[in-house]
């Protein structure tokens, strides 16, 4: 991709093809806090979360994910385009 271009992929919560996202600042057991508030089932937000991260433990990092409109409104966040080099939104889930 070249920068200032977006390209449409599946929100992770209801495979709607979107070119916006969000990201969480988390480790493991965040990560799957923050999926399972964005409606993916628990045993998803651990396989995702492991694919995300590795099984071992890993300190807090910021991790990029392709959420539609309509999902992250309904788990009461906000999305942007997901432009190369524009920053998105972050929402922290390292406690």
């Amino acid at each position: 991709m070249h920068s200032g271009t977006t390209a449409n992929g599946p929100c992770l919560a209801c495979y709607t093809p979107t070119d916006t996202g969000l990201a969480v600042e988390a480790d493991q057991l965040g990560l799957i806090q923050a999926l399972k508030r964005l409606t993916v089932p628990e045993g998803t937000a651990r396989i995702m979360a492991g694919r995300f991260l590795g099984d071992l433990p890993v300190p807090p990092r910021a991790i990029g994910l392709r959420v539609c409109r309509p999902c992250a409104e309904a788990a009461g966040a906000s999305v942007d385009l997901m432009v190369n080099g524009s920053p998105v939104p972050v929402y922290d889930f390292t406690d």
